[in-house]
C-alpha cells in the first residue's frame, strides 16, 4: 500500500491517506494518529470508506504528497464516521468526527 502524508493538522491530528497498489483502484481508507512515531507505526483511529475519498482539512491546506500518481481531492471529512480501534475494542466503534476531536467523548 502507498501512504501518502498530507502533513496537514486538524487539531493536532495529521492524517495519511492510504491507496492501493493498484494505479486505478480508488483510495480505500484514511490513517490518523495523534503525531507520535509509536501510534504511525500502529495507528489507533481508522477512517474506513468505500466509494471516492473525500475529506476536508480544514486546519491548514498545505498537503504534501509522496510517489503519488494522482490528486487526491480531500473534502468533506466533517460527514465521514471514525472507527476507532482501540485495545479495549473487541470490534470497530463508530464515532463521529466531533466525538474523535474531543478525547474525552472519543473512547
Amino acid at each position: 500500500m502507498l501512504f501518502v502524508d498530507a502533513s496537514s493538522d486538524l487539531k493536532g491530528i495529521k492524517f495519511a491517506l492510504v491507496k492501493a497498489k493498484d494505479k486505478t483502484s480508488k483510495p480505500q481508507s484514511m490513517i490518523a494518529s495523534n503525531g507520535s512515531k509509536a501510534s504511525w507505526q500502529s495507528p489507533q483511529i481508522k477512517v474506513i470508506k468505500s466509494d471516492y475519498l473525500q475529506f476536508v482539512i480544514s486546519a491548514n491546506e498545505s498537503l504534501f504528497y509522496a510517489e503519488v500518481p494522482t490528486v487526491f481531492v480531500i473534502r468533506n471529512l466533517c460527514y465521514r464516521d471514525l472507527c476507532i480501534n482501540r485495545n479495549n475494542h473487541q470490534k470497530p466503534t463508530f464515532h463521529p468526527l466531533g466525538d474523535f476531536l474531543n478525547p474525552a467523548l472519543a473512547c
